[in-house]
């Protein structure tokens, strides 16, 4: 008997253990239901009293049954004992299974709350994940806004690019047509421009071949003394250039050239009679004389053409004193007369600094005082490399002739002659 109440106790115990694991497994399975929980509970809670009372029931059977046995009695009374041992501690095991229910379900309840908490958490992200979306939204709904804007602008400045560079081929069309004509213009002005030098050119070469044959026609008339003629011929020269104050005729040299008059410096130095470039230009009377009023010395400037002895270069043969002696005299024909000069002095000087106190030939027009010609009387004759036997006074008129001389810098051969007729 005894050994069949520890099987049936132990039986016991293994059931409890048995519906317990399987209330665990469905409360893993199914955490968040309360009422199946309990009621599972009460469930085994009525089977382990019905199987402690059908335990007891049989205890008492087998006590009564073994009651004549007084032997069995003690060892009946403590299986009761252990039986109401193990009833207690069911009772106690009952107890802290409650408890651990208990705490189950303040766990499943915890558990539901934290899971309300992250419900709750979610539900705050996802309106917050709203509201940032819409953001978002509103964000890609200005970006598209300003797309199409740049968009539009871009279509706009497309159109203007087009426009402006319609405009700008519109533009250079009209340049080009511009340029062409301006084109055409130069090349038509340059043409002109040709023509007409051209035309002057040969105006100026049938005209100057008009005047070298009067300037030979004078020279020929002054040899053969046709005066009449020479002073008729002068006229015409004089027509062809308005500048002509004189022909002058040295014997024994080159020297039958005309004579002009200008108010510029230099302006013969490099034209011919004709006006035109030439390296021996013409004999000329410079600005600071005075031709008509006649000034008391008449200064004619010509270059020292050595290379082919033209212009005033055979003045040097004057320094010979034997070609001095012969050729004494000369002739220089106005557009009113003839007038002839001796030559009283021959001598070398140069072309001085303005700060330079000596005696300046070229700065001697007038006489105006006595004073003034003896200055110039006696600074002549001490220069001259000559013997003069030629006497001049206050009151004679003369005629300079002044040529290069490179025996010093700015060197000058000087000849001074003094008018000898009054006709």
């Amino acid at each position: 008997m005894e050994q069949e109440t520890q099987k049936n106790i132990t039986d016991n115990q293994v059931n409890t253990k048995k519906k317990k694991k399987k209330k665990k497994k469905s409360n893993v399975k199914n955490p968040n239901s309360k009422t199946s929980a309990s009621s599972s509970k009460k469930k085994s809670n009525k089977k382990k009293t019905s199987n402690n009372n059908s335990s007891k029931k049989k205890s008492n059977n087998s006590s009564n049954n073994n009651s004549s046995k007084k032997k069995n009695t003690t060892k009946s009374n403590s299986q009761n004992k252990t039986n109401k041992n193990a009833s207690t501690n069911n009772v106690s095991s009952n107890k802290k299974k409650k408890k651990k229910k208990k705490k189950k379900v303040n766990t499943d309840s915890n558990g539901q709350k934290s899971n309300a908490v992250l419900v709750e958490k979610t539900s705050l992200t996802a309106q917050k994940t709203n509201k940032s979306s819409s953001v978002i939204d509103k964000e890609t709904i200005s970006d598209e806004k300003k797309s199409s804007d740049i968009s539009k602008k871009e279509i706009k400045t497309n159109e203007i690019s087009k426009t402006s560079a319609e405009v700008i081929n519109t533009k250079s069309v009209k340049k080009n047509k511009n340029k062409g004509d301006t084109i055409k213009l130069i090349i038509l002005i340059i043409l002109t421009i040709v023509f007409l030098f051209l035309s002057y050119r040969l105006y100026c070469f049938i005209d100057g071949r008009y005047s070298t044959r009067i300037l030979n026609r004078i020279v020929t008339e002054i040899e053969t003394g046709d005066i009449d003629e020479v002073q008729e011929d002068m006229k015409r020269l004089y027509n062809e250039n308005n500048d002509l104050v004189g022909f002058i005729v040295i014997p024994g040299t080159k020297i039958k050239y005309p004579v002009v008059y200008t108010q510029g410096k230099d302006y013969y130095i490099n034209k011919d009679f004709n006006k035109k470039p030439s390296l021996g230009g013409t004999l000329y009377i410079d600005k600071h004389n005075t031709v008509s009023p006649r000034d008391t010395n008449l200064i004619i400037h010509g270059h020292n053409m050595y290379h082919d002895g033209t212009m005033f270069n055979d003045l040097h043969k004057f320094k010979d004193e034997n070609f001095y002696l012969n050729h004494k005299t000369f002739t220089y024909y106005t557009l009113k007369e003839k007038e002839e000069y001796e030559i009283v002095s021959v001598f070398l000087s140069k072309v001085y600094l303005v700060t330079d106190q000596v005696f300046k030939y070229y700065k001697f027009y007038n006489a105006d005082t006595i004073d003034d010609f003896n200055y110039y009387k006696t600074n002549i004759m001490e220069l001259n490399m000559h013997k003069n036997t030629t006497d001049i006074k206050f009151g004679d008129q003369f005629l300079t002739l002044s040529t290069c001389e490179y025996s010093q810098e700015n060197g000058r051969l000087v000849i001074v002659a003094k008018k000898i007729n009054n006709n």
